[in-house]
Parts: structure tokens; C-alpha cells; sequence
């Protein structure tokens, strides 16, 4: 800014450098200094609370918009929202221990076929209680939903994590297919580099 502001003063013929040259540099680094901040990570998107009604022209009775919570009896949900660096540093932690599970079963000679997403989530929650981070049984939950959440997101949205498809003939048994959705076997995408 000192340089700047001794430019603006050259260039106005002035030996010395006045405080409107300041100024004018101050509002010119302003300006032309581009801030790159990432928004918050909104991790209900997948869950909405209310059930839009389809009629757009239908009047409603009391004055309402037509949108009634799909579970009324409950109170509404806690949004769940990150950091950008939150999500990324949750999300680097999640992919080094999966990369790290696959080299050791490859060093083991066995063949990686990724982990369950039951047992990712069951590691993150035994690194915060063993470094003290939980203290109840309500933040356990919590941090087990926040994580299945960002797991789902870096799944479907970010596509760093593959859920793998088990392919070939159907299962007679419907509990069985049911669980294996619910807990499917993950791998991360070879091609993804982890952000340093």
C-alpha cells in the first residue's frame, strides 16, 4: 500500500505523498483484491421438512400456504451446517482412513473391496471419544448424523466416495437387499486428491 500510494503521488507530480494518495490506494487494493470465500455446507438439502402441496391455484383454508410439516407431531429439526473448512477437513479425515484401510489390505495381499459405511462412521466416533470431543449421549448421535450426512454428501454430491453395487443375481431375501443399501461398501474414487 506504501508503494501504491508513493506511485499515486509520482503520478500527480507531488514530492510527497498527501493523505488523499493514501486513501485513493487503500480503496484501490480494496478493490482489486478478489476474495474467494466458499459458502457454509448445507447438509439437509437431501431432507426436506415440509411436503410442498401441488395445487398452485387451490385456495387454503386460516390464511396458510398449503405446506404442513411432514411430521407434525415433532418439533422442527436443528439445520444441519458447516464451515466450508469444517466439511473439508471432516471429509479429508474421513478419505485419508479409507485410502489408508485399502493400502493395508493391499499390503496384506488381500483385495481391498472398501469398507462398510457403518464402520466409517463407527472410527470417527471412536477418534472423538478417545480424544475427549464427546462428552453425552446426545452429542454421540449428534456427531453420528452430522457424519453419515457428510458421508451421503461426499457419495452423491461431491462423488469422491463410490458406493459399490453388488451385481448379479437377485437375493430371495428383501431384509438382507434392505441392508445392504443402508450400509453399503465404500470406496474413494481413484482419481481424487486429497487437498493438503
Amino acid at each position: 500500500m506504501v508503494r501504491l500510494a508513493e506511485a499515486l503521488a509520482k503520478m500527480h507530480c507531488s514530492g510527497h505523498v498527501t493523505p488523499n494518495h493514501v486513501h485513493e490506494a487503500h480503496r484501490l487494493l480494496n478493490k482489486s483484491i478478489i476474495r474467494v470465500e466458499q459458502p457454509d455446507i448445507h447438509l439437509d438439502e437431501e431432507d426436506p421438512q415440509y411436503e410442498p402441496s401441488m395445487d398452485v391455484d387451490q385456495d387454503t383454508p386460516n390464511g396458510t400456504n398449503g405446506e404442513e410439516p411432514v411430521n407434525g407431531d415433532q418439533a422442527p429439526k436443528k439445520k444441519l451446517t458447516l464451515s466450508f473448512e469444517e466439511y473439508k477437513s471432516l471429509s479429508n479425515m474421513l478419505v485419508v482412513f479409507m485410502r489408508k484401510e485399502e493400502v493395508e489390505a493391499e499390503s496384506k495381499g488381500e483385495e481391498s473391496s472398501g469398507m462398510r459405511k457403518s464402520a466409517v462412521v463407527s472410527w470417527y466416533l471412536e477418534q472423538l471419544v478417545s480424544q475427549g470431543h464427546i462428552e453425552s449421549e446426545d452429542e454421540l448421535l449428534e456427531r453420528k448424523t452430522l457424519v453419515e450426512k457428510v458421508i451421503d454428501r461426499l457419495m452423491y454430491h461431491d462423488q469422491v466416495i463410490i458406493p459399490l453395487q453388488t451385481t448379479g443375481l437377485k437375493s430371495t431375501q428383501k431384509s438382507s437387499e434392505q441392508e445392504v443399501e443402508d450400509d453399503p461398501l465404500l470406496v474413494v474414487h481413484p482419481n481424487y486428491v486429497v487437498d493438503a
